[in-house]
């Protein structure tokens, strides 16, 4: 937008701030109107063309001199940091799968994680009162030894890009969980079953049809929960 009463062309453009600059006079080179001090002149409505994009965190770069405000967005938006912890539990050095036998002891935790670019800081944290590791930035590995976890663990690592932006920060969390032995069948084969039955249906569940779960159902099965 120039100086609107002059219809020379060595004109003077304002330039614009997001944040409002000290007062300035800006005016037309030849025939000297002024707009006036401190008068901030807005974008023309009819020439903008600027778009707010939901969720996107775009940054600003301050080309200013002494006398000129000139702020430039940069087209690069940010790329948010994300990682992917994978957890394995062991037991003499025999890794488990699944939940983990209520009265097992898990005596290992090996861990290992990724990210999609470089970070500045990671920590490496458990909700089960384990010592937690200092990582350096290279770390993307580690090995808990000498456990002795017989309770839901939840191991976290966070990551930082320290570029201070919206998604700087990456979070992924991995559980040991332990659940109970659970025998299972349907129920219809006790039905009308004399003693006899009803103990050898038992005895084959106690050989045949074992789960560990954390739960207490399943749909039209017969439970039986072992202390």
């Amino acid at each position: 937008m120039a100086c609107p009463d002059c219809k020379d062309t060595n004109i003077i453009t304002p330039n614009y701030s997001e944040a409002t600059p000290p007062a300035i006079a800006e005016g037309c080179a030849t025939c000297g109107s002024g707009f006036g001090a401190g008068v901030i002149i807005p974008p023309d409505p009819n020439n903008s063309r600027t778009e707010v994009l939901a969720g996107v965190d775009m940054l600003v770069d301050d080309n200013s001199s002494p006398g000129v405000y000139s702020f430039t967005v940069n087209a690069n938006p940010h790329l948010a940091l994300i990682t992917a912890l994978t957890l394995g539990a062991y037991i003499s050095d025999v890794l488990q799968i699944g939940l983990i036998l209520l009265g097992r002891t898990i005596d290992e935790v090996r861990l290992t994680w990724t990210y999609n670019k470089a970070v500045v800081v990671q920590d490496l944290t458990n909700d089960g009162g384990e010592v937690e590791p200092t990582l350096v930035v290279a770390d993307r590995d580690f090995t808990y030894t000498l456990l002795t976890i017989v309770a839901n663990t939840i191991f976290t690592i966070t990551g930082n890009d320290g570029e201070g932006r919206s998604g700087s920060i990456a979070i992924d969390n991995e559980t040991i969980q332990f659940g109970d032995y659970i025998l299972w069948g349907d129920y219809t084969d006790m039905i009308g079953q004399p003693e006899a039955n009803i103990s050898a249906l038992y005895a084959d569940l106690l050989t045949q049809s074992n789960i560990i779960s954390n739960t207490k159902s399943n749909t039209n099965k017969l439970l039986q929960i072992l202390a």
